[in-house]
């Protein structure tokens, strides 16, 4: 029997008071147009926290220390490759950060916006990560998507 290969991802939540810091997707192929949370793939060997906490870093010049960051919810999806392209990985929430955000990867990325957490534009954030923020604020932690109810 063959199992399944998941990729390992993380999303990082930066607050500012009431906002929430995203980023533009530009010219990757994936979601272009749509706004995201700093994030991306785990390297080989990394923790999804010190993954979390490096993405911050390159994606926006965001510094978060490990230890600051809060695990909020976990996601196991079906992407666009369907049943042989599984993700799964943690949303977490910087509960501390420093930096002055900008973006630090512009051949990936257009500008940053704070959007209002409570009032966020869930049409134009990435399908899975806005999923993933109506769970939070749900007070899910756990999330599955792209599969069909098994009940």
């Amino acid at each position: 029997m063959r199992g399944t290969t998941n990729v390992p991802e993380v999303s990082v939540i930066i607050r500012k008071g009431a906002k929430i810091l995203f980023v533009l997707r530009e010219k990757t192929g994936y979601a272009d147009g749509m706004y995201a949370l700093p994030g991306g793939h785990v390297e080989h060997g990394e923790q999804f926290s010190a993954a979390a906490a490096r993405e911050a870093k390159e994606e926006v010049n965001i510094t978060i220390k490990v230890k600051d960051l809060k695990p909020v919810l976990t996601m196991q999806r079906q992407s666009t490759g369907g049943a042989d392209d599984v993700r799964i990985g943690p949303f977490f929430e910087a509960l501390s950060w420093s930096g002055t955000p900008k973006n630090m990867e512009p051949e990936h990325h257009g500008p940053i916006a704070w959007f209002d957490a409570y009032d966020l534009p869930y049409d134009k954030i990435m399908n899975f990560q806005a999923e993933g923020l109506r769970a939070i604020s749900k007070g899910d932690i756990y999330l599955e998507l792209g599969w069909n109810d098994p009940a």
